[in-house]
């Protein structure tokens, strides 16, 4: 026991110091390190997941010691507060279990007898952690004439005054325009996709390895409280109604509380995709449109409303005519 608790630590520094490594990979200067930077929080889940939570703690310190040491304090804040704290806090989510009762049991319905935390909290604990921050920043910025959208704005018109030297100057104060009003939601909206990235490809390479320790998610079972749009209702009425920052904090509201929808919409497609298809091709054809295509991201959102009213997944999941229970 001993030898096997060493190696899982030895495992998990390792992660840790990929994970650094990862995040510090923009400092190189090389293009694509980018994307190495969006895959920094796959080795901490990966331990998490694979060996619990306190692996995942041990690779964190790791990872934190190690940006602390090339990038210095406020890099390795930064990774803290948005790559490794929520990266804990999903691991210890996802590794949450309580036995099933005895009626469920019978059922047939638990798996393992064990009934896991389910998706749909973890992804509103997760869109939690983004409201949180966006108000937090919100706050900070308080002080400032304009606010936090005047702050982005004069980023974007520095950052796009150095991209985009070849524009005249309507065309860079249209595409501030055009991003600012919604720039921190959609920050947000990438992070929370990138984690749910991560967290699937820890899932699926530990699961292919046999060392999961819990039962991958059914995206097609994920359900929301009934409570998240009445909340997308009020901040729809704040900024229909509000005026300066209060307007301006419901419209990213009203993105960031709608991405559970989103999941739930996929949660949809996945369901009719079992339906009129035995093979994951389709699926895999319907991520590459997505993911070349963008816009189609709000009517799946919209998709995922409409489910959660009318229960578009419950009659794609029943059994067909003829099938047995």
């Amino acid at each position: 026991m001993p030898v096997s608790l060493s190696r899982n630590n030895l495992f998990a520094l390792g992660g840790g110091a990929l994970s650094g490594a990862c995040y510090l990979s923009v400092l190189s200067g090389i293009p694509d390190a980018l994307i190495l930077a969006y895959l920094a929080q796959f080795p901490l889940i990966l331990a998490g997941l694979g060996m619990g939570v306190s692996a995942s703690v041990l690779a964190t310190l790791a990872a934190v010691l190690l940006i602390a040491l090339v990038s210095g304090i406020f890099s390795a804040m930064s990774f803290t507060i948005f790559g490794a704290a929520p990266s804990i806090l999903l691991t210890k989510l996802a590794l949450l279990a309580r036995p099933f009762s005895s009626q469920e049991a019978e059922t047939g319905d638990s798996e393992g007898g064990l009934e896991w935390y389910p998706p749909g909290a973890m992804i509103m604990w997760l869109t939690g952690f983004g409201v949180l921050g966006f108000m937090a920043a919100l706050f900070a910025a308080s002080g400032q004439s304009g606010g936090l959208e005047s702050i982005i704005r004069e980023e974007l018109a520095l950052a796009i005054s150095q991209f985009l030297t070849g524009y005249d100057e309507t065309l860079r104060q249209s595409a501030i325009d055009t991003v600012a009003p919604f720039f921190p939601s959609a920050l947000f909206v990438f992070w929370l996709v990138m984690m749910v990235v991560n967290a699937a490809l820890a899932q699926g390479i530990l699961v292919r390895w046999n060392k999961n320790l819990r039962p991958t998610p059914d995206i097609t079972q994920l359900e929301l409280p009934n409570i998240l749009p009445m909340a997308v209702a009020a901040a729809g009425v704040i900024a229909l109604l509000g005026e300066g920052t209060f307007a301006y904090a419901a419209r990213n509201l009203i993105v960031i509380l709608s991405v559970p929808f989103f999941f739930s919409g996929l949660g949809v497609i996945h369901a009719l995709m079992r339906r009129v298809a035995d093979s994951v091709l389709p699926l895999v054809l319907f991520y590459v449109f997505l993911l070349f295509l963008g816009w189609p991201i709000f009517m799946i959102a919209g998709l995922g409303f409409i489910d959660h009213w009318v229960g578009l997944r419950e009659t794609l999941n029943a059994p067909e005519n003829g099938e047995e229970d």
